[in-house]
């Protein structure tokens, strides 16, 4: 599992240092203004995961740099409402928005997906990095809502084989 680091009321923009691989949070909206860097220090493989508990906004000018073999690929943003990216923005990864994304121009370099809304495009380049699914393998956790359905289909299969087993026994019991 990849560490997770708490980022909430930090400008991406300005964290003054590169971002070594692992999974970012904000428990509410994050902001890039400036520079930041990922930097992969070799590992073709390197993975970032930033989840922002409501909108993203990537600042006119701000710019994402991947360094040390960082992949775009490799890149996750979800976002829990909005992901906005402003003009001269230069930007990286797959964002994953619950509700909208909207580019006012510049350049992306990844993917951008919206569940419930819209995806506007104004002067925005997209560059596809052609990620294959055999390149990029991303970290499943199941939620633990689908753990207890799991466990209780287990216990439920393993108690009616003992109950029918026991019933069956009974009855041979009875007719005899």
């Amino acid at each position: 599992l990849l560490p997770r680091t708490e980022l909430t009321g930090q400008n991406l923009g300005t964290l003054g240092s590169n971002l070594d691989p692992g999974v970012y949070f904000f428990s509410s909206a994050a902001a890039m203004d400036g520079v930041l860097t990922l930097d992969a220090r070799g590992d073709s493989s390197a993975q970032w995961i930033f989840q922002v508990g409501s909108a993203l906004d990537v600042a006119a000018g701000s710019s994402l740099l991947l360094l040390g073999g960082a992949d775009a690929c490799n890149v996750f943003w979800q976002v829990g409402s909005s992901a906005t990216l402003q003009s001269g923005a230069v930007f990286a990864g797959t964002i994953l928005a619950l509700t909208s994304i909207t580019m006012n121009g510049g350049e992306l370099d990844g993917r951008a997906l919206a569940l419930n809304g819209s995806i506007a495009i104004a002067g925005q380049q997209i560059v596809d990095s052609t990620c294959a699914a055999s390149e990029t393998t991303v970290p499943v956790v199941p939620e633990p809502a689908s753990l207890a359905l799991i466990s209780l289909g287990l216990c439920a299969g393993v108690w009616r084989r003992k109950f029918r087993g026991v019933a069956g026994k009974k009855l041979q019991a009875l007719s005899l």
